[in-house]
């Protein structure tokens, strides 16, 4: 079963963090690996240099743990 990773800003407006939980509660319920990268900073995406380094390591860390080539610095969110 392929797994699922979901990053979530917890100042978004246009889509609430609250929807996100509830997508990754309903995804490891139905027994897929879920990962969640919650930015307490971020809003629809991350807005500081910080945030989008993390955001991208995350998405790298998932490409790399799923089939895609390993890069220095990627890191699945715990």
């Amino acid at each position: 079963m392929l797994a699922r990773s979901l990053a979530v800003g917890l100042l978004d407006t246009r889509a609430p963090y609250v929807q996100a939980i509830e997508l990754y509660k309903a995804v490891a319920e139905n027994g897929t690996e879920a990962r969640l990268l919650a930015d307490a900073q971020a809003g629809h995406g991350p807005g500081d240099p910080r945030g989008v380094v993390v955001w991208q390591q995350a998405i790298v860390g998932w490409f790399a743990a799923h089939g895609g080539p390993a890069l220095p610095g990627a890191a699945l969110p715990k």
